[in-house]
């Protein structure tokens, strides 16, 4: 806990009290992407991954599917044919539609569909080199993620004041793990984000006094009951613990 608590209040430290717009990182999550009757599920795993390093080329911190905000999509039903040639090449054409979504608010940001077609020596196969078109040089699927990133700046520019209600209400409950969630999830380009970065500090060093406290209360209470070098022990034990 203590190793967790010197990292944090070192990443709070560190943040800046601005960013510019293209420097800034929106957190996103991978939802499973869902999968017609013919796509298999290996290949929907393939994407999920390639979606994540995609993602990241395009300034975006891709995670797994616990945040707000985060990407989901499904194959429509897969078409395959044989595809002529020695060894019995198969092609398969496929539409992924993928959307940026707001968990919590049950919104869709942004939309788009990618027609998808590959060959290969199998259905799995042709899928799986059909997917090479979504890469980061693809301008429709840059295009459709920066629209996301724009409305999801536009969302955190309208609605950090509610973050900064929730964090301050969080403190006053001495909720500290709550009150950093909701302080430190606004980016770094959008508007409160220098308040935001201050109250994170503040609970940070309000969080550190507070657990000291209550350390050093333990610690006076084992010397109270016992006044000897095993009890001088148990409350060393205490004091060492604050940061």
């Amino acid at each position: 806990m203590k190793l967790r608590q010197i990292l944090l209040g070192a990443a709070i430290a560190a943040m800046p009290v601005a960013a510019a717009a293209a420097d800034c990182e929106i957190g996103m999550g991978i939802a499973p992407i869902m999968e017609g009757d013919q796509v298999p599920a290996a290949v929907a795993r393939q994407l999920e991954a390639k979606l994540k390093t995609v993602l990241t080329h395009v300034g975006v911190a891709a995670g797994d599917y616990d945040c707000q905000f985060f990407l989901t999509g499904r194959f429509d039903e897969a078409f395959s044919q044989e595809a002529g040639g020695v060894g019995g090449r198969v092609l398969v054409k496929t539409n992924l539609q993928l959307a940026i979504c707001d968990g919590e608010n049950r919104k869709v940001f942004a939309t788009a569909t990618f027609p998808l077609k590959g060959v290969g020596a199998s259905d799995q196969q042709a899928l799986t080199r059909a997917l090479g078109s979504l890469n980061a040089r693809n301008p429709s699927f840059i295009n459709f993620v920066e629209d996301g990133k724009a409305k999801i700046v536009d969302y955190f520019d309208k609605n950090y004041p509610t973050y900064m209600a929730k964090a301050q209400k969080a403190l006053k409950a001495r909720d500290y793990d709550e009150a950093l969630y909701w302080s430190t999830s606004i980016p770094e380009c959008c508007a409160g984000y220098a308040q935001a970065a201050e109250l994170a500090s503040s609970i940070y060093q309000d969080k550190i006094d507070y657990d000291g406290a209550m350390l050093l209360a333990q610690a006076e209470g084992e010397w109270a009951s016992d006044p000897s070098a095993e009890g001088g022990r148990a409350a060393y034990g205490y004091l060492s613990r604050i940061d």
